[in-house]
């Protein structure tokens, strides 16, 4: 697991605005689960998050990795449209047996931009 900071690059002082961590996908050397992607409160609805979503494609495909893929809850839609917006596709979705939530899968091949 690596877990990675972003770092808002227009503040003339060094300013944690959220994080996000990849774990190698098991048995697939090329593709890695992006997950626990946050951006605190303060930076949201300012459109940081396709910034900081480029940020994670870039580290991403710098590690060497061809293929993102993530969940997301369906009711998470600013998160979704961020996705979308950004280039992942929708792949398939279930019932969380843990939460009773919808869960949706999306996947983000790498070397499409």
């Amino acid at each position: 697991m690596t877990r990675l900071s972003y770092m808002h690059p227009s503040t003339t002082t060094v300013q944690w605005a959220g994080h996000f961590e990849f774990t190698p996908m098991p048995g697939c050397s090329q593709m890695v689960v992006s997950h626990d992607m946050f951006l605190k409160p303060e930076y949201r609805g300012k459109g940081l998050a396709k910034e900081f979503a480029a940020h994670r494609y870039r580290m991403a495909k710098g590690f060497g990795y061809d293929t993102m893929i993530c969940t997301v809850d369906t009711a998470n839609i600013p998160q979704i449209k961020t996705l979308e917006a950004t280039g992942w596709k929708f792949a398939n979705q279930f019932v969380s047996s843990k939460t009773g939530h919808t869960v949706a899968i999306y996947t983000k091949v790498l070397n499409e931009d």
